[in-house]
């Protein structure tokens, strides 16, 4: 190894601990309990309990529900504006409603 450090210097090192590291992985990796497989089978680790929790089957209604904020805006839309400034005394149609051509929508008052 002094051999190495010389002729290639800190790459060989690295290399080295790479390499180590590499090693310790796949210990960890293949072995359950990260390598401690010896001393729990041995009686000396200790596990603990699975709780398990029972409760009877029963029949519930589920039902999605999403909750949002935002404005929402008319593909089409129209601004109505009388001949003459007056005072709008009845509207004739609610929104959404169709109208038919002709159709009395607003009365104005007389003043």
């Amino acid at each position: 190894m002094p051999g190495l450090v010389r002729r290639f210097g800190f790459a060989a090192v690295v290399a080295a601990v790479l390499a180590l590291m590499a090693v310790i992985i796949v210990v960890k990796t293949i072995l359950p309990g990260g390598g401690s497989a010896g001393a729990a089978a041995a009686g000396g680790g200790h596990q603990e309990a699975t709780v398990v929790v029972a409760a009877p089957a029963e029949t519930r209604r589920f039902t999605d529900a999403v909750q949002a904020l935002g404005n929402a805006q008319a593909f089409e839309s129209i601004v109505i504006t009388p001949k003459v400034a007056d005072v709008i005394r009845t509207i004739r149609f609610d929104s959404g409603d169709r109208v038919a051509r002709g159709q009395v929508l607003v009365e104005l008052t007389n003043v």
